[in-house]
């Protein structure tokens, strides 16, 4: 699997390759790396829930002969217990295996690496560096999903379940506890690095903001062209102002609040045309005829990711509302960078600190 002579970097994935973001913002990166150095070889480990098939595998991480694929057994989450056979399983894998760094995604993954590192210390000829990926914040999360709903009497787990996730993050972030492992930490956003310092003791030289997922700027003139050419293609006049939604219909996605943004702008201009990317198009135009706005003004399409950037081009304006939650607040979502990556100006409610931080990158909801 490893050859003397190269580099090797141990990446732990907790959360499967199944998950949505795992071709954009796991694989993706990892496959420029090694496009960028010859001399690089990735193993990637994923915690399964259940084992994919053969042909999901196949369909999503692609052969490569520097990339090599391990799959664990994940087990559900209670506390840190449900981790000991992660830790297990690394443990094994690292002691077999010459590696000159590890990198985690996720406290969860961040733990059991750590976990399985402090086992082996002394087996390394030099120190031993684990960065951790720090995406969000992991119990904040479970409680936006889970705790604000009516569970009933299943709160009780649930808000356990919350506490334990808590203090695997307080364990994880906490960089001033380690002595054996060399931790680093990979901010998606400086208001995340703000709170991992505050609130988990995370050392602030010892996090940097991550670049390595963030989509690359298309020319502006190719975007131009790329305008013009699906405008014609989807029926969109040139001198109309296109406001775009690129997402799925969930409630913290804020639907109902960009309808209702695009209708006063509609009122105010004739010539403002709203474009929706999702694969929930039913859901979208059911709502788009209770509001009454002409059939001539919106198109609701369906695209295959690799042409997301091409009908993105096709707008003016990207919508990205989101509740004011500090899960919003410390957040880099991948919508922004895609809208982003095409120059369009982000309507927004000041929700997520990198808009409001950087109000140049776009136009707020409240104006």
């Amino acid at each position: 699997m490893y050859m003397k002579g190269s580099k090797h970097s141990i990446v732990v994935l907790y959360d499967g390759i199944q998950n949505s973001v795992f071709q954009s913002q796991v694989l993706s990166p990892l496959l420029d790396r090694l496009e960028k150095d010859q001399h690089l070889q990735i193993t990637l480990v994923s915690f399964e829930r259940y084992k994919p098939s053969d042909s999901v595998v196949k369909r999503c991480v692609p052969t490569h002969d520097r990339l090599h694929l391990v799959m664990y057994q994940r087990f559900p989450f209670l506390n840190k217990l449900s981790l000991k056979f992660g830790a297990i399983y690394l443990k094994k894998l690292f002691k077999d295996t010459f590696f000159d760094e590890v990198i985690a995604r996720g406290p969860l993954a961040g733990y059991v690496a750590i976990q399985a590192l402090s086992a082996i210390r002394g087996k390394q000829e030099n120190p031993i560096k684990l960065t951790i990926q720090a995406r969000g914040l992991a119990a904040e999360e479970y409680r936006y999903t889970f705790l604000e709903k009516k569970l009933g009497e299943k709160r009780i787990l649930y808000h356990y379940v919350y506490k334990k996730l808590q203090q695997v993050e307080q364990e994880v972030f906490n960089t001033k506890r380690y002595k054996d492992v060399d931790v680093f930490i990979e901010s998606v956003s400086p208001a995340l690095k703000e709170y991992l310092s505050e609130h988990f003791n995370a050392q602030a030289d010892k996090i940097t903001i991550a670049q390595h997922d963030i989509p690359t700027m298309v020319k502006p003139a190719y975007v131009t062209t790329l305008k013009q050419e699906m405008r014609s293609e989807l029926g969109i006049p040139q001198d109309v102002r296109v406001f775009c939604y690129s997402g799925s219909y969930k409630p913290w996605q804020c639907v109902t609040e960009t309808i209702e943004h695009f209708i006063s702008e509609y009122q105010k201009d004739k010539k403002s045309f709203l474009l929706i990317l999702s694969q929930d198009k039913k859901l979208f135009v059911k709502d788009l005829k209770h509001a009454k706005i002409p059939t001539s003004s919106y198109a609701v399409l369906s695209v295959n990711p690799n042409d997301l950037y091409k009908y993105l081009s096709a707008a003016d304006f990207g919508y990205l509302y989101r509740k004011d939650d500090v899960v919003n607040w410390v957040s880099r979502p991948t919508k922004m960078l895609e809208y982003e990556s095409v120059g369009l100006k982000i309507v927004h409610n000041n929700t997520i600190a990198w808009l409001k931080d950087n109000a140049k990158l776009g136009i707020s909801a409240r104006d």
